[in-house]
C-alpha cells in the first residue's frame, strides 16, 4: 500500500493548536466521554441552574479542576463567542494523517465504510455540521486538506456537539492524492456536483468515499478528476443550490440508507 508523505518523506500528521471547548452541550459531552482530555473547567460567576450543577458534579467526579470566573474572562478566552457561561481547557483534538485511513480499512475489512472528504470547505459552521452528520450516520472518518480548509478548533467541537472528538479526523497535503490512494484501496469515489447523475438513482457501494466541495466554488477540477463518478442531489425549488453541510448530510444519509438494505 502507498501512504501519503510530505516533502520530507514523513507521513502527514497535524495537531490542532487551539485548546478550548465551550458551550454547555459540548462541555458536558467532553466531560462525559473524554475526561482525560479536560485540563480545567471555567464557569461564569453569574451562570446558575441544573446544567451548571451537572458540570460541577462531573468535574468533581472526574477530578478536573473547576473555577468560577467573571463572564468577561470567558468572553476574552473565546474571542467573544457564544460560550454560554462555560469553557474547558483541553488537550488538542486528535488529527491524524493517512496512516489512520489504513488503520481503519484494515480493522473494517469486511464491513461498510464511508470516508467523507472535504475539498477545501472553509466555513467553520459547514465544517462542523458535516462532522456531526458524519459521526451520527456512521461514517468512518472525515478527511480535509492542510491548506484552505477550516480546522478542528474549539468552535468546531462546540458546533458539532462534541462529534469532532468522537470521529477520526484526517488531515492531508493533497485531496487529489488522498483520493487516488483511496481508489487504489478499492473504494469507489463519488463527488457531489450539479453536473452528476441523480444521487437517489445510484446504487451506492458499501465502501465509499463521498467528496464535498467548498462553498460557492463546489468541487475543484483536480477533485473532479479523481472521482469515479459525480452525483447531484435533485432539487425542485428555485434557490438553485444547497450549502455544503446540507448536501453532505443528504449524501451521507443516502449511503447509510443504502448499506442498511444490504
Amino acid at each position: 500500500m502507498k501512504s501519503e508523505k510530505n516533502k520530507d518523506g514523513n507521513k502527514q500528521e497535524g495537531k490542532n493548536l487551539e485548546d478550548i471547548c465551550y458551550g454547555k452541550n459540548a462541555v458536558i459531552s467532553l466531560l462525559e466521554e473524554h475526561p482525560e482530555r479536560c485540563l480545567s473547567t471555567y464557569i461564569s460567576t453569574n451562570a446558575h441552574g441544573g446544567v451548571y450543577q451537572k458540570i460541577l458534579a462531573l468535574c468533581k467526579e472526574r477530578g478536573i479542576p473547576c473555577h468560577r470566573v467573571p463572564k468577561e474572562h470567558l468572553d476574552r478566552q473565546t474571542n467573544f463567542s457564544n460560550h454560554q457561561g462555560v469553557m474547558v481547557k483541553t488537550s488538542p483534538l486528535d488529527v491524524s494523517g493517512m496512516e489512520k485511513f489504513y488503520e481503519i480499512t484494515e480493522r473494517g475489512k469486511e464491513g461498510p465504510l464511508l470516508f467523507v472528504v472535504l475539498d477545501h470547505v472553509e466555513d467553520v459552521q459547514n465544517f462542523s455540521s458535516i462532522i456531526r452528520s458524519a459521526e451520527v450516520l456512521g461514517a468512518a472518518a472525515v478527511v480535509f486538506p492542510k491548506r484552505r480548509s477550516a480546522l478542528p478548533t474549539g468552535t468546531v467541537l462546540k458546533v458539532s456537539s462534541g462529534a469532532a472528538a468522537r470521529l477520526p479526523l484526517i488531515r492531508v497535503n493533497s485531496v487529489f492524492h488522498a483520493l487516488e490512494i483511496m481508489k487504489e484501496n478499492n473504494f469507489w469515489v463519488i463527488g457531489l456536483d450539479m453536473e452528476g447523475e441523480n444521487l437517489c438513482n445510484l446504487e451506492l457501494p458499501k465502501r465509499l468515499v463521498l467528496v464535498v466541495g467548498s462553498e460557492g466554488r463546489g468541487l475543484s477540477k483536480t477533485a473532479k478528476k479523481a472521482c469515479d463518478e459525480l452525483a447531484k442531489i435533485p432539487m425542485a425549488g428555485k434557490t438553485g443550490s444547497l450549502n455544503a453541510a446540507v448536501a453532505a448530510s443528504i449524501g451521507i444519509y443516502e449511503w447509510r440508507r443504502s448499506v442498511d438494505k444490504l
